[in-house]
């Protein structure tokens, strides 16, 4: 037997569905004939206008009710469609978010070994150009590695999954260890921190400042620089670096997922870091922007203090307020500054 193509079923059931149509419609006006024939016999309409008028009324309601059951059966389908569409979607959605979690782990096992034996050989090699070539290795594992664990971030965020545990540490340490495992301490970051207890999840956080450093150090030039301090409240820390910056037609996507991809301007990027910098943030109520100021790139965190440092805040701006109105009355009275 020949097989009908997909298309071709299609085609022939809305053929049918039409035909369906015109069949009800001429059934309505012969029911409604008849109807109006036996209504004028049985109230003896002698009238042709009357009778023609009577099967119009007829036919009129008759077609209504037909009219109201296919937008009534149109709306059950939509309805019907809709919430199978988004069944499928959702299952789609869960098996691809379980696919990347089970390579990105996958990946991660073989990339530990890779990055921990080539540490190993290169303390045993003394040959300076095989160990640039280990380096290579190392950091090309490593790059590897930030991705995958992007991945799983991203995949555990979108299976709304990810917990946000947030705690009291204090910055300096949280850079410090950023640092310390991602050797980026030695690749030039010039930082001037004020420390300060924040309240953020540690592992997350660490996570946003990893994404922030590492795009500095990949998209930026030298130097890149990390200053903090306390302002109004809240702990702001700035990321900044002397590359080109993000041209204009990515910088209004510049937190979306994927987006950078489409641009030729930025290259060697996967277009996920920062979209994971941003709802990592979001989850623990950090504020995270972009702006460019005298030739450098600044991405900026508004971090949480915690309470006791936001007491502090206070009561030092306080300080600063009552001895600031203090000098302002002496003046005002004449006594000596």
């Amino acid at each position: 037997m020949d097989k009908v193509p997909g298309a071709a079923v299609v085609a022939q059931g809305g053929k049918a569905r039409t035909l369906g149509y015109y069949a009800s419609e001429v059934g309505i006006a012969a029911v409604s004939a008849i109807v109006a024939v036996v209504i004028g016999t049985a109230i003896d309409l002698t009238d042709v206008a009357a009778r023609v008028l009577l099967f119009l009324a007829v036919f009129g309601v008759a077609f209504g009710g037909l009219v109201a059951y296919r937008l009534l059966m149109r709306w059950r389908m939509g309805r019907e469609m809709s919430a199978w569409t988004s069944a499928v979607e959702a299952q789609m959605n869960r098996a691809k978010n379980q696919f990347i979690g089970n390579v990105s782990h996958g990946l991660r096992t073989p990339l530990t070994g890779i990055v921990g034996f080539a540490h190993v050989l290169k303390e045993q090699l003394r040959d300076p150009g095989t160990r640039e070539a280990v380096d290579m290795i190392i950091k090309s594992s490593a790059d590897l590695g930030r991705v995958v664990d992007d991945l799983l971030v991203a995949a555990r965020l979108d299976a709304g999954v990810l917990e946000t545990k947030l705690e009291d540490v204090g910055f300096k340490e949280q850079l410090a260890t950023v640092l310390e495992f991602t050797s980026l301490g030695n690749a030039g970051t010039d930082v001037d921190c004020q420390d300060a207890a924040l309240r953020v999840d540690p592992e997350l956080f660490r996570h946003v400042l990893r994404n922030l450093l590492v795009n500095a150090h990949t998209h930026g030039r030298p130097p890149v620089v990390v200053r903090a301090q306390v302002h109004s409240g809240r702990y702001i820390c700035d990321v900044a670096d002397s590359g080109p910056g993000v041209p204009g037609a990515v910088r209004d996507q510049l937190f979306t997922r994927f987006a950078h991809g489409d641009h030729g301007e930025i290259t060697g990027n996967v277009g996920l870091g920062l979209s994971v910098v941003k709802q990592l943030c979001r989850r623990m109520g950090i504020e995270v922007s972009y702006r460019r100021h005298l030739g450098m790139s600044h991405f900026v965190l508004s971090v949480p203090l915690a309470e006791a440092a936001a007491q502090v805040d206070v009561g030092a701006r306080r300080t600063v307020l009552g001895r600031t109105l203090g000098r302002a009355k002496d003046r005002a009275f004449g006594a000596p500054a």
